[in-house]
């Protein structure tokens, strides 16, 4: 009798056990809503009444770590990520899975005479300058002959014609200048080291393309030819210049 008595209250008290664990709410967050080819998506656990977890990437990849981090190709275009996190109980007899997606874009790149520059992570931005329209899109390291991420730094403006907000999809004739007339554009990338040195490359000559992907605009250009100049007055040779700048 006694056996079964202790059998009995062993029962009772697993079931009491059992149906004290709260039932667990898994959510999560992101500390980004869209991101760009080549950044890392940062997971924040947010669940609440929850003893362990599992994350399974876009890859199909799992881990069981609290919060989470994921990578992007920096060589991807447009797409979509999904993520799922589920949370269980201490006995592992309760669960809850949240699902959450976030959109990336591609990275964006230039090259000066054959030599490739990516923005990572790029900051494009857009306003209006000069009574033009414009691109800048900031980069950093520049590191030709020793210069460091901490001395010096580059941007590239694109500019359209003022009164063309948003800027048409189409082919642009580029030009030197900035006075520019509908249809015409102005390609200007400079770069910045030390004591204000710095050297030019403005666009003689060719076209850019406008397009809009997913309801970014996205601009390519290749092999313009680029008049550059320096800080100290100096005159070079024609430069080739190609870039392809998605703007977010």
């Amino acid at each position: 009798m006694i056996k079964k008595t202790g059998l009995f209250l062993l029962v009772v008290f697993s079931m009491l056990a059992f149906s004290c664990q709260k039932q667990p709410e898994a959510s999560f967050t992101t500390d980004k809503t869209e991101y760009i080819a080549g950044e890392t998506i940062q997971l924040q656990n947010t669940s609440a009444d929850a003893h362990s977890y599992q994350w399974t990437m876009p890859d199909g990849q799992m881990t069981t770590s609290t919060n989470a981090s994921y990578s992007i190709n920096r060589t991807w275009g447009f797409g979509t990520l999904n993520f799922e996190l589920k949370a269980e109980s201490k006995n592992g007899k309760k669960t809850s899975t949240a699902y959450h997606s976030v959109n990336f874009i591609p990275a964006s790149t230039f090259s000066i005479d054959s030599t490739a520059f990516v923005y990572y992570p790029i900051n494009v931005t857009t306003g209006i300058n000069a009574g033009n329209w414009q691109i800048n899109a900031w980069y950093a390291p520049y590191q030709p002959q020793g210069i460091s991420y901490n001395d010096a730094n580059a941007y590239m403006n694109i500019l359209f014609p003022s009164g063309t907000l948003p800027v048409p999809a189409g082919t642009y004739n580029l030009q030197l200048g900035t006075t520019l007339l509908p249809g015409q554009a102005m390609i200007r990338m400079s770069r910045w080291w030390w004591e204000d040195n710095w050297e030019r490359f403005e666009s003689l000559s060719g076209t850019l393309n406008v397009s809009y992907i997913n309801g970014k605009m996205h601009v390519v250009f290749s092999s313009i030819d680029a008049q550059k100049t320096d800080s100290w007055g100096n005159t070079y040779p024609v430069a080739k210049i190609s870039g392809d700048v998605t703007c977010h």
